[in-house]
């Protein structure tokens, strides 16, 4: 990574897969990515862990505006995890998250909070109720399913920094 940290700098826009990479533990250190401003990840939800690890991102991105994470295999995700305590330092910049994915199990709910906790200038957070296939968004025929992730996403308002908007993606 550390070869690419001169590009990265100069970046705007990043996207970055996740989805087939595995890391045990911890992510590596990422170098500062002190232009991005649009920030889009998709990842594999097989470790809580790393899901909540891509906070981490938010620390090295310090004018980061928007933030999209597509998020695959959370009806398979064991909530039996270590988590290691991140401190929650304000993102003075973040004003758009995305989030794909969600289904309204514990682990997405804190990650969204996590990530709200941090976000204190958010405009608007947007939940994206359908899951994703490998890089490709699926409607969701289990309508108990979306119903179940739709009220667990509208619970969200409540931690919503003010002025903030919910907004949740229908089918």
């Amino acid at each position: 990574m550390s070869r690419f940290s001169g590009y990265l700098s100069r970046l705007e826009k990043f996207e970055l897969d996740l989805m087939s990479l595995k890391i045990l533990g911890s992510y590596p250190r990422f170098p500062k990515l002190t232009n991005v401003k649009h920030l889009e990840l998709a990842i594999y939800a097989y470790d809580a862990y790393n899901l909540i690890c891509c906070t981490s991102f938010l620390m090295v991105s310090p004018l980061l505006q928007r933030l999209k994470l597509k998020i695959l295999g959370l009806e398979c995700l064991s909530l039996q995890c270590k988590k290691k305590k991140q401190k929650a330092k304000p993102h003075r910049c973040l004003k758009v998250v995305e989030l794909g994915g969600f289904v309204g199990y514990a682990i997405d709910v804190e990650l969204a909070k996590n990530i709200l906790k941090r976000a204190v200038s958010l405009e608007k957070l947007v939940i994206d109720p359908c899951a994703y296939s490998w890089g490709e968004r699926e409607e969701r025929t289990d309508l108990e399913c979306v119903i179940a992730a739709r009220a667990c996403a509208k619970q969200l308002d409540m931690s919503l920094p003010p002025g903030a908007e919910l907004v949740i993606l229908s089918l």
